[in-house]
């Protein structure tokens, strides 16, 4: 099967390339926090208690409400779930 395709699925929807790139940056960010969850075999609940949040906001962000979220919150959440979160500016 040949397909092609970008590399950012937000950009491909119509989102324009700003908007595109931080809902990219803010899916992975929630990608690599439902891995964490899902290795160490936490709840939402116990979770979002060591992220000090809301269950109800928790969850519905870990279940693709992205827009929920801030790049700010979610690299607060993966540094309490004991993560070193870097950002990389490049041209």
């Amino acid at each position: 099967m040949n397909a092609s395709f970008r590399s950012n699925v937000f950009s491909d929807t119509g989102f324009d390339a700003r908007e595109a790139s931080a809902l990219n940056a803010k899916s992975a960010l929630v990608d690599e926090i439902a891995k964490i969850i899902g290795r160490r075999k936490l709840t939402s609940k116990q979770a979002a208690s060591l992220c000090e949040t809301k269950t109800a906001l928790f969850s519905k962000i870990l279940r693709g409400h992205i827009e929920l979220a801030t790049i700010e919150l979610l690299a607060r959440w993966l540094y309490a779930l004991g993560q070193t979160v870097e950002f990389r500016v490049r041209p």
